[in-house]
């Protein structure tokens, strides 16, 4: 997104629907971990207090234990570069974010 190169909205569309694939593939992962340590006896609060020691917040972990996750959001430091390149990289935000907005604020994990 902070190149130079020509990107058009396919382009951008796909990177946004990459990036969900991404962090769903990820947050699987931790989901999966967490029902195998249920199921060797950890309780939630076991697991919420292990995940908390880890960086974890409550929120993430309420919807992991759910499966779901939430929705990704462009993050401020990121948006004022993209703004500091131009009206191109701003119209790619832009792009970007309406993609985002095409999925739920959570999203299964399944």
């Amino acid at each position: 997104m902070l190149s130079d190169k020509p990107m058009d909205a396919a382009d951008i569309r796909r990177m946004a629907a990459d990036e969900i694939n991404h962090r769903r593939r990820i947050n699987q992962h931790i989901s999966k971990s967490i029902r195998g340590f249920h199921s060797l006896g950890l309780s939630n609060a076991q697991l919420f207090s292990q995940a908390k020691e880890r960086g974890f917040g409550q929120r993430r972990m309420a919807l992991l234990f759910a499966g779901l996750m939430d929705r990704p959001a462009l993050r401020l430091p990121f948006v004022e570069r993209m703004a500091s390149k131009g009206d191109l990289h701003i119209q790619r935000l832009r792009e970007f974010q309406k993609e985002l907005d095409t999925y739920a604020p959570y999203i299964s994990l399944d």
